[in-house]
């Protein structure tokens, strides 16, 4: 009996090792997991600011910004849409990853209560960042649900590009993973919504300048035209007398 017991509470100890053991090497490895998303998303960080600091042309930003976050950062998808004041529509002008009719079926109105209320929708109505963790179970995303599910779309962060203190669209990054936009990965993502919002502000600024240039240039020639002009009447008008 006495040896009995012993080996029942020998085994019984060795077992919750043999679990504390595992669900150490589980933590461990979900803080592995972690650190690489995390860098990950700080290497499409720093390569959408190159990008920022390479080009002038706010079409190019947003492609190559939407080619990095999917090739560096290994979303899903990415894409770009700017709101329209007049229409209240979203309109997506730049995307990456996989998305088959995803986007012409989007269909975003803030007029719309139901598909104006979706991440995007949200995200440019507060100027704050939407998130869904959870597409297969969370109402916002009823009306794309069943495509963002069939093209593995689990996680989705909709993040406000503010641009003067007005939002002028959104970026939405798509993850296969559920539960994937925690505190930290939000932040990074917000940070590079925000260096993307700074871009677009500074080449708008930039051609306005441009244009101002150009305008410039423009009423010195008038100018320097009308002088001609007058100059000439003058000396029509001296030979005449």
């Amino acid at each position: 009996f006495v040896l009995y017991s012993f080996v029942r509470s020998e085994l019984t100890r060795r077992n919750r090792v043999e679990h504390a053991l595992d669900r150490d090497i589980l933590r461990r490895k979900q803080a592995v997991n972690h650190a690489a998303r995390l860098n990950r998303t700080l290497s499409v960080l720093s390569d959408v600011n190159q990008s920022i600091v390479r080009t002038r042309d706010r079409s190019v930003l947003f492609d190559q910004a939407c080619q990095i976050a999917v090739e560096k950062g290994e979303f899903r998808m990415a894409w770009i849409g700017l709101f329209d004041t007049e229409t209240q529509q979203v309109s997506p002008v730049a995307h990456a990853g996989v998305t088959e009719d995803y986007l012409q079926k989007l269909n975003i109105s803030l007029n719309d209560i139901s598909r104006g209320n979706g991440p995007a929708g949200l995200s440019i109505r507060t100027a704050q960042p939407a998130v869904v963790n959870n597409i297969a179970t969370d109402p916002m995303m009823m009306p794309w649900r069943e495509d963002a599910l069939r093209l593995q779309y689990n996680s989705i962060a909709s993040l406000p590009l503010i641009v003067s203190g007005d939002v002028r669209g959104m970026i939405a990054l798509y993850h296969r993973e559920s539960d994937f936009f925690d505190a930290e990965e939000l932040k990074l993502v917000e940070e590079m919504a925000g260096d993307i919002a700074f871009a677009m502000e500074f080449i708008e600024q930039d051609n306005q300048r441009k244009l101002a240039e150009q305008q410039v240039k423009h009423l010195n020639r008038t100018l320097n035209m009308l002088s001609d002009i007058n100059q000439a009447i003058v000396r029509t008008e001296d030979t005449q007398t």
